[in-house]
């Protein structure tokens, strides 16, 4: 998640939310989006009635997003929680579904996290096919939101495309040097919540990783790592075992 930003001058922002109460209706659907994303990033608390107003808007011109549009849209509003209007959530998944094809690897990541609240499968399965097509591309922050997202979902192995998860189980292998502490048990607990067998090589390298990374672990994180691992039948390497005790005194 995002941090609010504490130095964001409060003023600024009630003016700015004052403004677009009496813009809302000749917005762009860039106007939109980019302003649901600030709102959501900034973690500003929007009254209902412009909440609902910027909703309506959306829905009106939903065919005119492009597909960043519609990724940080379907973000924010999953990041902001509260009541998001039912036609909204039908019209920006239907665009996304029409723009699936389109995606790039963040736009994908970001449409999966927000699906995790507002799930839909049609879409769900065009994100996969083109999270396949382009694996190959994705960074080590795209890897790790994609299969967060896809734990969080409660989707099993079976309900997965098996190529996908091989595809970007290889590629988190090749981009394992991102990877922080944090991601490393991010990735082991999602893997655990999709039931997917794990290739070996990967579990290797993460293992590697965590061990170059020991200090950087907090008390939750080594346990669960350490958890992760025992439920994925995986035996602990002796080298992250003692660097991991370690840190545990040191903590």
């Amino acid at each position: 998640g995002f941090d609010r930003d504490t130095t964001l001058d409060e003023k600024l922002v009630e003016d700015v939310i004052t403004h677009t109460k009496t813009k809302v209706n000749d917005m762009s659907s860039q106007g939109v989006a980019n302003l649901m994303r600030a709102l959501a990033k900034m973690r500003v608390e929007v009254d209902i009635t412009l909440q609902s107003a910027i909703q309506r808007r959306a829905v009106a011109i939903a065919p005119d997003f492009k597909k960043q549009e519609v990724a940080n849209l379907m973000w924010a509003l999953a990041s902001m929680g509260g009541k998001i209007d039912s036609a909204l959530t039908a019209s920006m998944q239907r665009r996304a579904l029409d723009l699936a094809s389109e995606f790039n690897p963040q736009e994908i990541t970001n449409v999966m996290w927000a699906l995790v609240k507002m799930a839909d499968q049609a879409l769900i399965a065009a994100l996969q096919s083109r999270a396949a097509a382009l694996a190959d591309t994705f960074n080590a922050q795209d890897v790790i939101n994609f299969f967060w997202a896809l734990g969080r979902m409660g989707i099993k192995a079976k309900g997965a495309d098996e190529a996908l998860l091989s595809a970007l189980q290889r590629r988190a292998i090749d981009v394992v040097v991102g990877f922080n502490a944090y991601s490393i048990t991010n990735l082991t607990q999602s893997l655990v919540l999709i039931g997917v067998k794990v290739d070996a090589e990967l579990l290797a390298v993460l293992q590697r990783r965590a061990v170059v990374l020991v200090d950087k672990f907090e008390p939750q994180g080594v346990v669960n790592l350490i958890g992760a691992l025992g439920k994925m039948g995986a035996e602990a390497d002796v080298e992250l075992l003692v660097a991991m005790q370690r840190r545990a005194v040191a903590l």
